[in-house]
């Protein structure tokens, strides 16, 4: 069965599907997820406004993009290179 644009269960799927994503993209808690976008705004050039940071900033290993992920390991002994090491080979 094939339904047009203009079928009731279109519209009311529709509906509830901008209803669904208007509200995720209020969220608060999506920043984590436009941190990224926003970065590489400011690396390159965007909306013809100039560079803000090299791009190299983006790729350097030491920036944390997703600062509100949650930690699976935290370390609790002084030798917790080997614990992560535990941790990383359990997960595939």
């Amino acid at each position: 069965m094939r339904l047009g644009c203009r079928h009731p269960l279109v519209v009311k799927v529709r509906k509830l599907w901008k209803e669904f994503n208007r509200a995720r993209n209020y969220r608060t808690d999506r920043l984590r997820q436009q941190m990224v976008k926003r970065l590489w705004a400011g690396c390159i050039e965007y909306d013809g406004e100039p560079r803000q940071f090299h791009q190299e900033t983006f790729l350097k290993p030491s920036y944390l993009q997703y600062s509100f992920e949650v930690l699976e390991g935290t370390p609790r002994t002084a030798n917790w290179v080997v614990k992560m090491d535990e941790l990383d080979d359990r997960h595939p």
